[in-house]
């Protein structure tokens, strides 16, 4: 008997119903208020969050456009600066091309003058009266380039010849290279390739007339010490002469 009651209450099914009070109710309103409200509080949220993402936008795009102000003048200076120093070089170019060119008008007066007194010197000599050649003046100076001179020589003849004088003036400098003697031809101190210079005159001659011959560039380890000048014809010599590497003059 007891398991059929028992049976029989397994068969039905209990179903518990909240009872709806007041206070459920009012916590329900409280609920579904606090659900309202959050809405709004989550929008103000995001939307404070936007403003200050926004103003760390901005305060950043501010500083980048005064840094970018900053480099626009920095390089518009260094703009200007560049102008002025091409100016300037410019300027010293001009400036170094006229005082180069002051400088060779003055050698070249200075050799006149030279010239001058050299044939004054050799008519005034004890030899001025002796007919035949000689090697009146000879000229050395220090040219730009490193270990390279500029030279220039006289010839004159003294008697009434009608007919012109024709030689060739060759040309060595004697010192020492590599603690021996050496010697260097014309063919060896000039990039022209000619052994001698050529002579044709009646009364004097100054040689050599181009610029590029009257070039001497000696090997950076040679000491020069004498240069010997020799004028010949046909394989004979008309007149020969040695001078010191320094020396700069009148022959004596």
């Amino acid at each position: 008997m007891a398991r059929r009651s028992y049976s029989s209450l397994r068969e039905h099914s209990v179903v518990l119903m909240p009872r709806n009070t007041p206070f459920v109710q009012g916590l329900k309103r409280l609920m579904l208020l606090a659900l309202v409200l959050a809405i709004p509080s989550a929008a103000w949220l995001g939307w404070q969050g936007g403003l200050e993402s926004q103003v760390d936008a901005v305060t950043e795009r501010d500083m980048l456009l005064v840094s970018e102000q900053r480099l626009q003048a920095e390089v518009a200076e260094q703009r200007q600066r560049l102008q002025q120093m091409d100016v300037d070089v410019r300027l010293a170019n001009e400036s170094y091309a006229e005082s180069q060119q002051l400088v060779r008008a003055m050698e070249q007066q200075l050799f006149r003058l030279q010239q001058d007194l050299a044939q004054f010197q050799g008519a005034l000599g004890s030899d001025a009266a002796t007919p035949g050649l000689r090697i009146q003046y000879f000229d050395l100076q220090p040219a730009e380039a490193p270990n390279t001179w500029r030279f220039r020589v006289m010839v004159t003849r003294v008697g009434n010849e009608s007919d012109n004088v024709t030689a060739k003036l060759e040309m060595q400098v004697h010192g020492e290279q590599n603690g021996e003697a050496a010697s260097l031809s014309l063919t060896d101190m000039n990039d022209a390739g000619h052994d001698s210079l050529p002579l044709d005159f009646r009364y004097f001659q100054v040689v050599p007339e181009a610029a590029e011959l009257a070039l001497l560039t000696l090997p950076a380890d040679f000491y020069p010490e004498t240069i010997e000048l020799r004028a010949k014809n046909n394989g004979e010599t008309l007149v020969e002469h040695r001078f010191d590497w320094t020396t700069t003059g009148v022959r004596p």
